[in-house]
């Protein structure tokens, strides 16, 4: 213990000469898209960096003002003021994010054995996501970023530029088919971004930018970007569920993205017609009254049909299948009304008399 401290003294103090002039160390962070994560990592130095292979090491030193070593015959003072501004800047989102993770790892100990808590310290890099990735976002955006990323096993350098940008969203909606050439359903396909999240919002990157999100956004498109798989959405909904996707999911998806669709006139073949209902008001003997129907095409019949006691799973309206669920949910939005109505009735009349 004593030789310790005794030998952190010297490294703060005894500097040799030659390190003089790396009194301004910069650090370049640098992001890495793998497998559906950013990680980022450091080169600190003046004109020749080097990789900072342990960022809890580099902390460490920094907050004792120590000696660190970096490649085989050099060694630099890390101390906070040997750093340029923006130097500075990213040490301390090290540090802080180093603490963070420290005090996590703390709290998990009761749970977690040895091992599984050395894999939670920072080492070379900082995974991004979450509060990280916001406050690395806002440290990082007026200097643009280099970014690696892995094509055919091998590693290509890019920058990029950061910028406020939602996503423009295109798909294609056609006709599925089987083997034989038999409907179906149908199949959306088209590119979305790989989009990691924030606390505050979301990101992606496009052509040379890291963007965010804005925060309505991010919540708008979550569903889609759920079913992303790198970088293309696809996929298929069948001709039992054809009715509630064109009346209930394509007009929200219309307001997401633009959709080009094809086989209009063969789909529209095999779609069944949308349940619209109407309600007919009355008033007898102080008693409001609602009668709800529901027509598909030009058919009608009671809305109250699905909510009998002997109700079988399927109705028919002709040929067509009645769509159940929707009919069930309009008939106790009714009843739920009015009840709210004739309790406020109840009410009012206690009050009036």
């Amino acid at each position: 213990m004593f030789l310790n401290t005794i030998r952190k003294q010297q490294a703060r103090h005894d500097i040799p000469e030659e390190l003089s002039a790396a009194e301004h160390l910069d650090l370049e962070p640098r992001l890495q898209a793998d497998y559906g994560s950013w990680n980022l990592s450091f080169r600190i130095g003046g004109a020749k960096k080097y990789v900072v292979k342990n960022l809890s090491e580099l902390a460490e030193h920094t907050s004792n003002h120590e000696l660190m070593a970096f490649g085989t015959s050099t060694r630099w003072k890390v101390s906070p003021e040997c750093f340029t501004e923006r130097g500075r800047q990213y040490l301390q989102f090290i540090q802080e994010t180093v603490e963070s993770e420290r005090q996590r790892a703390l709290q998990l100990s009761s749970s977690y054995d040895d091992f599984q808590i050395n894999q939670l310290k920072i080492k070379g890099s900082i995974p991004l996501f979450g509060r990280y990735l916001d406050v690395f976002f806002e440290l990082q955006e007026p200097w643009k970023l280099e970014f690696i990323v892995k094509e055919d096993g091998k590693k290509k350098a890019d920058f990029l530029t950061l910028t406020h940008k939602n996503p423009r969203l295109s798909f294609t909606l056609e006709k599925s088919e089987d083997d034989k050439g038999f409907f179906q359903g149908v199949r959306i396909s088209g590119t979305i971004p790989e989009i990691i999240r924030g606390q505050k919002g979301a990101y992606y990157i496009e052509s040379g930018y890291l963007c965010q999100i804005d925060a309505d956004c991010a919540a708008r498109i979550d569903p889609l970007s759920s079913l992303e798989r790198n970088g293309r959405l696809d996929f298929s909904i069948g001709r039992n569920h054809l009715r509630d996707f064109y009346y209930t999911v394509l007009p929200w998806l219309r307001k997401q993205a633009e959709i080009h669709e094809k086989d209009t006139e063969c789909i529209k073949s095999y779609l069944p017609p949308e349940a619209r209902f109407i309600f007919y008001l009355d008033y007898e003997d102080s008693d409001m009254i609602c009668r709800a129907e529901v027509s598909y095409g030009e058919q009608t019949a009671s809305v109250m049909d699905v909510l009998q006691p002997d109700c079988p799973p399927t109705l028919l309206i002709g040929e067509t299948a009645r769509d159940m669920e929707k009919e069930k949910s309009i008939s106790y939005e009714r009843t739920y009304a009015f009840k709210k109505y004739s309790l406020y009735m109840y009410q009012y009349h206690m009050q009036t008399t």
